[in-house]
């Protein structure tokens, strides 16, 4: 087989390796973005056109500038750096700080 041939059918472990994936975020990637797998029992199999969608799923996750950008979460959880400029701004302003939860278990 040559260097530009490429087989009809790639297994799961086979696809993990050539996208550098695991094992269980390429699942996750199927399942979320509906790849059109074939499942000979309980093996994935990928053709071409089931690479294509992965490769076009995986496209989300990249850190490639020109890549098309994610979006928001949404998550309402405060991130590390504004609870910091809280803690900052607290202790500039001369308020006392929250008592200590040392004693709580």
């Amino acid at each position: 087989m040559t260097e530009d041939a490429r087989p009809l059918l790639l297994t799961l472990p086979d696809l993990c390796a050539r996208y550098q994936v695991s094992d269980r975020r390429a699942r996750d990637i199927v399942r979320q973005h509906r790849v059109p797998v074939l499942q000979p029992g309980r093996c994935w199999l990928f053709d071409a056109r089931a690479e294509t969608a992965f490769q076009e799923a995986t496209r989300l996750y990249s850190s490639d500038p020109t890549a098309p950008a994610r979006r928001a979460t949404g998550s309402r959880a405060r991130s590390a750096a504004s609870e910091y400029e809280k803690a900052l701004a607290r202790i500039e302003s001369g308020l006392p700080a929250k008592p200590s939860l040392s004693g709580k278990r």
